[in-house]
């Protein structure tokens, strides 16, 4: 697994660039770009990294991280859903790897204090989802109106026959 930093880039800047042109090395690293938001990997993981080297954090915007395998479901399955914690957001959710049931979790943030934290709060269980995707769905209003209104009649005709049934006893 790896971090991506999100960096902003200064127009004095140093790159290295490879003799064929291919890539650009920043303070070591291969420099990439996704959706106009260039990045770098550091091929760490989380939650052992606790902050960033000091050349890259200066001009880091957000991080994000995925982990495909983060919970295997018979070894402590946790609820499905959108996590947050501070700055980050994390979604949790069902996948399948090699044949094996598990849970991936993937999360954003501004800054690796907070990833890594949300990302020790939900392998450990000590977080609950702000959205939870497990939830029974919310039935439609009017639907939920109508069978409300259907259960008031029924019982509403139910009462009326025990009020005739008991006004022809006395009767």
């Amino acid at each position: 697994m790896s971090i991506r930093c999100f960096v902003n880039i200064q127009e004095n800047q140093k790159f290295i660039t490879s003799p064929n042109g291919c890539f650009k090395l920043l303070f070591g690293h291969s420099l990439q770009d996704e959706e106009d938001r260039p990045y770098i990997d550091l091929h760490v993981g989380l939650p052992e990294t606790k902050s960033l080297p000091a050349n890259i954090a200066e001009i880091t915007t957000g991080v994000s991280y995925y982990e495909p395998n983060l919970i295997e479901y018979g070894s402590g399955r946790r609820i499905t859903g959108e996590y947050r914690y501070r700055s980050a957001f994390g979604v949790l959710e069902n996948n399948q790897h090699n044949g094996i049931n598990k849970q991936g979790l993937r999360i954003t943030a501004d800054n690796i204090v907070d990833a890594s934290e949300l990302y020790s709060r939900v392998r450990s269980g000590r977080i609950y989802p702000a959205v939870s995707y497990d939830a029974a769905q919310v039935p439609v209003p009017m639907r939920r109106f109508k069978d409300l209104a259907r259960e008031f009649a029924e019982m509403l005709g139910d009462l009326l026959d025990d009020c005739r049934f008991w006004f022809a006893k006395t009767t």
